[in-house]
């Protein structure tokens, strides 16, 4: 990446990764790569010999989403991309958990095949909760591939998993609802769990500012308690850019991705960044 160019990012997780990269940092950006709906367990685990049928899914993306995790392919989408100048990693949604076949297929339980019926017809399939001791075991392991599918790549210096909880109130002050019938306090109780996980195998990890962790009525998703807080924390990859340590700082005023914060105010102060 050099000055003249944006940075190329490659997403593995939610709108909250690439809302934060869109709303943030557009202008310096672009999105080659947004692997969404899929958990981590479904990389490298195709459900390709008891797959169901398509469902019908309003848009498009849901589709292909759909399809790449069926076919186990999010992880390879990144490690065939072109020139990724940075990866970010967030847990958003592996929320619901996934499904596992008797001879480990794996599909994503996702907030777009729920509506459809989809998983009423995996009778002989297994529901592995978020959360749980299977979930977490299974978890470690494939972030354990990961990193060493990264590293092969040289894609391990240039990623970033996001310490994302979800918000707890909104900025009115009221408790934040419900987001599928899940409470920002039980995710709250079970992420630090995975991002240990990353923060063990030596991954980067970056956290938005605890008092910037609210929702609002007026976010563009409504008032989830695992993204809404997104409006308050769209600016926090600028404040916090120094601490993404693979893309250091040239000097104390100026960071890698060409950002010169002050307050609320970006200006842009482009770099000849090797990374």
């Amino acid at each position: 990446m050099t000055a003249n160019e944006p940075a190329r990012v490659a997403i593995l997780g939610s709108c909250v990764s690439r809302d934060m990269i869109q709303m943030s940092l557009s202008d310096m950006t672009r999105v080659p790569v947004y692997v969404a709906r899929q958990s981590v367990l479904s990389y490298y685990h195709p459900a390709t010999d008891n797959k169901p049928e398509h469902p019908e899914f309003p848009h498009p993306f849901q589709l292909n989403s759909y399809k790449s995790d069926v076919y186990g392919t999010g992880l390879k989408q990144v490690l065939i991309a072109e020139d990724i100048d940075l990866v970010l990693i967030d847990l958003v949604d592996e929320r619901h958990g996934v499904y596992v076949s008797p001879i480990g297929e794996v599909i994503t339980r996702s907030i777009d095949g729920i509506p459809t019926g989809l998983y009423d017809t995996l009778t002989d399939w297994d529901l592995v909760e978020f959360g749980t001791p299977e979930h977490l075991v299974a978890y470690s392991q494939q972030a354990e591939m990961m990193k060493d599918k990264l590293i092969e790549k040289g894609l391990f210096e240039k990623t970033v998993v996001i310490h994302s909880p979800w918000a707890t109130h909104l900025k009115t002050g009221e408790e934040a609802p419900l987001s599928m019938g899940k409470t920002a306090d039980w995710a709250n109780a079970i992420l630090p769990s995975y991002w240990k996980i990353y923060e063990d195998l030596g991954f980067t990890i970056i956290k938005p500012d605890p008092d910037t962790i609210l929702g609002d009525r007026e976010h563009r998703w409504g008032r989830h308690p695992s993204i809404t807080f997104l409006n308050f924390t769209i600016r926090w990859p600028n404040r916090f850019a120094p601490t993404w340590k693979r893309l250091p700082p040239t000097d104390e005023n100026s960071c890698s991705l060409a950002v010169l914060v002050s307050g609320e105010r970006r200006t842009s102060a482009p770099l000849d960044v090797a990374l």
